[in-house]
């Protein structure tokens, strides 16, 4: 063999009986740089990997936290059923305090525009006087108060003119403290030019 095929090494020093043994196989230079080109390929590529992993383990939470959102949303339902009770509750009363008011405001209305008369039919000086001054105090305009007979009443009695006076005279019979409320009209009693007469009797 030739010494440009294969390099000089201690197969072509000559011994005593000769050469002997058999040359190494060359090596050429891209097989010794061939290792070091693959740790220089494999180690960022490695490298690279593994941080991609750490980042994806490091998302893994995410799931976790958009389930207690969405826990938290499902959970919310629940409280507008206390909402409509609420609501509910105050519309009734109010509807109620509606349907009374037209009969207070036509007794107030009813209390001005009444002619009432204060007769003291008993013994008791200075009733109807006392009478007239609770009646005034109450709304009632201008009632008089004068001394008369009982003119077939047994007992004290408030009489009324007209249906539109009826809620007028019951408030002065409160005032008065009588229980007997009369239309003079049904029950053809003469009252003169009033519209409310009261006859304090006992």
């Amino acid at each position: 063999m030739s010494k440009q095929e294969f390099p000089e090494d201690e197969f072509d020093a000559l011994g005593e009986e000769g050469p002997s043994g058999a040359h190494r196989r060359p090596v050429k230079r891209w097989q010794t740089l061939l290792p070091i080109l693959v740790v220089l390929v494999l180690g960022p590529a490695l490298a690279w990997g593994g941080v991609a992993l750490m980042k994806g383990t490091g998302h893994t939470p995410t799931p976790a936290a958009t389930k207690t959102t969405t826990t938290t949303t499902a959970a919310t339902p629940t409280t507008p059923t206390t909402g409509p009770k609420k609501i509910a509750k105050p519309s009734e009363p109010s509807e109620k305090k509606s349907v009374a008011s037209p009969t207070a405001s036509v007794a107030a209305t009813n209390k001005a525009e009444a002619r009432v008369r204060v007769l003291n039919a008993s013994k008791r000086s200075g009733w109807a006087k006392e009478v007239a001054d609770k009646l005034a105090a109450d709304g009632f305009t201008n009632p008089s108060a004068n001394n008369s007979q009982a003119r077939g009443l047994s007992d004290s009695t408030v009489l009324y003119r007209g249906s539109q006076f009826e809620a007028a005279a019951k408030e002065a019979a409160k005032v008065a403290g009588i229980s007997n409320v009369q239309d003079a009209d049904s029950g053809k009693y003469q009252i003169g030019e009033c519209d409310i007469a009261i006859y304090l009797i006992r």
